[in-house]
């Protein structure tokens, strides 16, 4: 688990944005679903009434795109009369999330709730990770010689991602670098080959001249602009609920060149806060870069880590641009809106895989071009 999993506490009626107020679909699990329907009396009749079943799962209804049983204050009714132990299992965990493996369990909490965010950026040292012995007895049925190599894999990206000896840029670039080798490795079925990989990118000269020839061909790439413009539009090609953060990125990507004009004023007002940027890339590697093991769609999820900082950056320095400032709160508040809005949404997530597959300008070379081109952010 990160090292500040177990400093999160909900901010109840001080949350901005209560996440029982965003217009998901809530789903409830199988055994509170049931005791929800034998339960007595009107409450018992009020949670009947709002269960829904949807593709073979119970769902809450909302009524005004928030949850019918949260009372004036936002906070919820079900656990004032019946206890926490009675919330389904979604609204009981979240924004924590575990990913489990053969022997493993990871745990951490999700951008999308808004402390959780803060928890996450705010810190200016690295992240740690932390490791406790527990009970659960997890079993899959996956190569464990590809799993080891993977998890060795992830402790170099880790390493990649925070070497603050070079600007966060660089260091993204030889992580996905990196991550497209691994992914020629897992289809050629050589889960040994990785670990030769991971001795390349822990060779610091290596990596030097790596970085060379990237920002040369970067740099000479004259299709910037349209890496950009194809993200963008991407992006705001998405299920998105938020509708101002989606005019704005359809205004980014009208011209963005106007903006990232300015993309040198913006690095040195975005120094400071670097380390929120790097929390946010190794959050997503954390939490997506193993499940590789059981599709060996390991680029797409670097390129998820990739394209969550660009976003992020990208609409950091538009708040920017507007108001003339920039605080570790407006990075927050835009963690947390892709989180909500990209990150959460499963069908938003499988879009951004196919991506990799199906666009001739969405692939490492055009993601490396915006990290280390000219204009980039």
């Amino acid at each position: 688990m990160p090292h500040y999993f177990r400093d999160f506490h909900c901010t109840g009626t001080a949350c901005r944005d209560n996440c029982c107020c965003v217009g998901w679909e809530i789903e409830i699990d199988p055994d509170t679903a049931q005791a929800y329907r034998n339960m007595e009396g009107e409450l018992g009749d009020r949670l009947r009434a709002a269960l829904y079943e949807e593709d073979g799962c119970t769902c809450m209804g909302q009524v005004d795109g928030k949850c019918p049983f949260l009372d004036p204050q936002n906070l919820c009714s079900i656990q004032q009369i019946l206890g926490a132990d009675m919330l389904g299992e979604i609204c009981r965990e979240h924004p924590r999330y575990y990913a489990w493996f053969r022997g493993l369990t990871e745990a951490g909490v999700g951008m999308c709730c808004e402390e959780a965010a803060r928890l996450i950026l705010s810190d200016p040292a690295p992240d740690t990770f932390l490791t406790e012995e527990s009970q659960e007895d997890n079993d899959f049925d996956y190569d464990p010689a590809v799993f080891d190599a993977l998890f060795a894999a992830r402790e170099t990206a880790f390493q990649l991602l925070q070497n603050r000896s070079m600007p966060l840029t660089e260091r993204l670039a030889l992580f996905l670098v990196f991550a497209d080798g691994l992914q020629e490795d897992l289809d050629l079925d050589e889960p040994e080959q990785i670990y030769q990989d991971i001795r390349q990118f822990s060779d610091t000269a290596y990596c030097k001249a790596l970085l060379n020839t990237l920002s040369v061909r970067s740099r000479q790439d004259p299709d910037h602009a349209a890496h950009w413009r194809a993200l963008l539009e991407l992006i705001t090609g998405l299920d998105i609920l938020d509708t101002a953060w989606k005019r704005g990125l359809e205004q980014l990507a009208e011209q963005p060149e106007v903006l990232f004009c300015k993309g040198h004023a913006f690095r040195e007002t975005a120094a400071p806060f670097a380390y929120a940027f790097e929390h946010g890339a190794v959050y997503h590697t954390y939490r997506y870069f193993l499940k590789a093991v059981f599709d060996g769609d390991l680029v797409a999820k670097a390129q998820l880590t990739v394209i969550a900082t660009l976003i992020l950056g990208v609409c950091c320095m538009a708040d920017w641009n507007q108001s003339g400032t920039l605080s570790l709160e407006q990075i927050i508040r835009q963690a947390k809106i892709f989180s909500q809005e990209v990150e959460y949404s499963m069908e938003n997530l499988d879009t951004l895989a196919e991506a990799s597959y199906r666009t001739d300008v969405f692939h490492t070379q055009g993601f490396v071009s915006m990290l280390l081109g000219q204009s980039n952010v």
